[in-house]
Parts: structure tokens; C-alpha cells; sequence
């Protein structure tokens, strides 16, 4: 069976936080990405999910091969404290925010997504950090960011990029 595009996309973006190796400009190595288990994930992590999609097809007639889409990509990045920080409230935004520039880096370098989208374009991030479960301070932390991806996909055959 063929993967959908909506698939693609939200692995691609997987893939490319997946490569982020801490070396360059890059603060941390992220080692995987789209890992739920917290159990089985290093930090940081980034769990990806398609939250909508929107057709863009002009009002006065639709391009005739192929749908022009966006889609919206909600990253959930995750980090956890080190035991030596003393103010552990004040660390863990400093990490999510240097992890938050790394994909921003990643995606500037790669803005299509390795072919599966025209332009991928940051739209914000909240910072309600949460901390994933109780309150002990070594349980990984979150931070929402919101993408958009547009791409164009084929009318005939929907699982391909036109």
C-alpha cells in the first residue's frame, strides 16, 4: 500500500529532526524523533502530528493536474533537566528554546522537506512548558511549536506529489 502524502510529510519532518547531530551550529544531538514511550526516547524528542489541512486552490479555478494543500504540523519537543541544575524551572526553558533554534536551523537548511512540500514556514510556539506526568523534576518537560507546509499533490493519483 502507498504511503500518503499527509505520511510523508510528518516523516520527512521526523527524519530531518532525527539527523539534528549537535555538530555545527546545532546545540544537541537528537538521535530520533516521533517516539511516544518516554522510556525508549533520548532528549531531546519531537513527537509530530498533522492537525489540519486546508485546500489553497484559487476561488476562480483550481489548478487542472493537481490540489495545492497546506498543512499544519504540531512538533511537541521534549527535554529533561540534568541533576545538577539548581534552578530547574530556569534550565528547562533554556533547553527547549535551544532545541526549538535546532529545528528552526534544520528546517531553514531543508525548508521542503526532502521534496515533500513547496515551503515549510514556522508559525510559533507556545511556552505552557509542561512537565509530561508528576511533579519530579527529572520527568522530560514539553513545548508546542506550530508549522505549515505547503505542498501539491496529484489529483489523479493522491498518494503522489505533483
Amino acid at each position: 500500500m502507498p504511503t500518503s502524502l499527509l505520511e510523508t510529510i510528518v516523516n520527512n519532518a521526523g527524519s530531518i529532526i532525527a539527523a539534528i547531530d549537535g555538530t555545527g551550529d546545532y546545540n544537541y544531538d537528537w538521535g530520533a524523533s516521533n517516539i511516544e514511550d518516554l522510556a525508549h526516547c533520548t532528549f531531546p524528542n519531537a513527537v509530530i502530528q498533522a492537525v489540519e489541512e486546508e485546500n489553497l486552490d484559487e476561488d476562480n479555478g483550481a489548478h487542472s493536474q493537481a490540489y495545492q494543500n497546506g498543512v499544519s504540523l504540531e512538533i511537541k519537543i521534549r527535554h529533561i533537566n540534568a541533576s545538577e541544575d539548581t534552578n530547574p524551572n530556569y534550565a528547562i526553558r533554556a533547553r527547549l528554546f535551544r532545541a526549538l533554534d535546532d529545528i528552526k536551523r534544520a528546517f531553514g537548511n531543508n525548508c521542503s522537506l526532502s521534496g515533500a512540500g513547496d515551503c515549510m514556514l514556522y508559525r510559533g510556539s507556545t511556552f505552557d512548558i509542561t512537565r509530561i506526568g508528576n511533579d519530579d523534576i527529572f520527568i522530560p518537560y514539553e513545548m508546542t511549536s506550530m508549522w505549515y507546509i505547503r505542498y501539491t499533490q496529484d489529483r489523479k493519483d493522491p498518494d503522489s506529489f505533483a
